[in-house]
């Protein structure tokens, strides 16, 4: 038979050895749901650029690196827009911008329009992160064309704004106000 001391040193041994199995377990726990966390808040925000381009009706690429290349606005501040850039230079691009050039065409009333940077819409988004050579990423922009362009159909320069890239990327794009 166990005597009692004997009994009290076998529990507490059991005891100790709980413990020292219960903390490391509850240190490859956090270990595990950190790993975790980190995989999922990178895979984030590739998704979203991922699915802001595939959402988008035209997708950008090499002969299109602007999209869409029609636009309905109406004359108000703040309309929203998805917009695609392609990168179609060899090297990575830190940020872009896009900006509405010049606008050409012919007004409801009839009469003609040549639109300079006063009177043509603005174009508002958050830059782009990087943008790797070949690859494309959607945008969300806002359009002003409150005071800007009248309603009729037009020809628009979109093109990337700055210094980079080195040539501008410019595109014509369609442009029906209503």
């Amino acid at each position: 038979m166990l005597s009692v001391k004997s009994s009290r040193k076998a529990s507490l041994d059991l005891s100790v050895n709980s413990i020292v199995v219960m903390v490391i377990a509850f240190v490859v726990l956090g270990l595990i749901l950190t790993f975790t966390r980190g995989i999922f808040s990178f895979g984030q925000g590739q998704l979203s650029q991922i699915q802001n381009v595939v959402d988008l009706a035209e997708k950008p690429d090499s002969g299109n690196p602007i999209v869409p290349r029609s636009m309905n606005l109406e004359t108000i501040a703040g309309q929203k827009i998805s917009m695609g850039f392609y990168n179609t230079g060899s090297t990575s691009l830190n940020s872009v911008e896009l900006e509405f050039k010049d606008c050409i065409g012919t007004k409801s009333d009839g009469g003609s329009f040549t639109g300079s940077s006063a009177t043509i819409p603005v174009l508002s988004m958050i830059k782009t992160g990087a943008v790797g050579a070949s690859k494309s990423v959607g945008i969300t922009a806002l359009i002003n064309n409150k005071d800007k362009l009248p309603k009729g159909d037009y020809v628009c320069s979109v093109q990337t704004k700055g210094s980079t890239p080195n040539p501008a990327i410019s595109v014509q794009v369609s442009v029906k106000v209503g």
